[in-house]
């Protein structure tokens, strides 16, 4: 798996994770050195990926409840003394 990468120049790398380290190359030298791929899919963002991922993040933060240490310590001490015989 890895990403398209546009250089300042125009040419095209991918930038992927390949033993021994994550490293950049030319998708035609990339080819050249995998033989084993047959072939390549490409995803692209949507237009409204930014808006898209800034409404998830506030509908997940109103679906967290994250109490308060005082809060997590009471519920600790409620549920130490119901195991308490």
């Amino acid at each position: 798996m890895g990403l398209i990468v546009r250089g300042d120049d125009g040419s095209i790398s991918l930038l992927h994770a390949g033993r021994p380290r994550v490293r950049q190359e030319e998708i035609r030298s990339f080819l050249r050195t995998y033989l084993n791929v047959s072939g390549m899919i490409f995803l692209r963002l949507r237009d409204n990926a930014r808006e898209l991922a800034k409404t998830e993040v506030e509908r997940m933060a109103l679906d967290t409840n994250v109490p308060s240490p005082s809060g997590q310590e009471r519920s600790n001490d409620e549920r130490r003394a119901r195991r308490r015989p």
